[in-house]
C-alpha cells in the first residue's frame, strides 16, 4: 500500500498544531517524534523509489569443459600417487 505524500504531510501539520498546543514538556516530545517518524517515512519511500529502478543483469552461460586425463611418464617415480617416493 503506498501511502501519498500529501496525505503524511497532512498529518505532519496536523501534529505541528497539536504540538503548539500542548504545554507539557513529555507531550511535546511525544509529538516531536511523531513528526521526524513521519519524515522519515517520507525519507525512506523516497530512497525506495531510488532503489527500484529496473537493473537489467546478464546471466552467462558457459559450456562444460572437458578435461583429458594426461598420465605422466616418469622413471624415478614409484607409482601412481603424488606422495609416491
Amino acid at each position: 500500500m503506498e501511502i501519498s505524500v500529501d496525505k503524511v504531510l497532512m498529518k505532519m501539520a496536523d501534529e505541528v498544531s497539536k504540538a503548539r498546543s500542548d504545554v507539557e514538556k513529555s507531550k511535546l516530545r511525544e509529538r516531536l517524534i511523531a513528526i521526524r517518524t513521519l519524515c522519515d517515512v517520507i525519507l525512506d519511500e523516497k530512497s525506495d523509489t531510488d532503489r527500484s529502478t529496473p537493473q537489467v543483469t546478464q546471466t552467462v552461460y558457459h559450456s562444460p569443459v572437458t578435461q583429458k586425463t594426461v598420465k605422466l611418464v616418469d622413471e624415478g617415480g614409484n607409482g601412481d600417487s603424488l606422495f609416491d617416493f
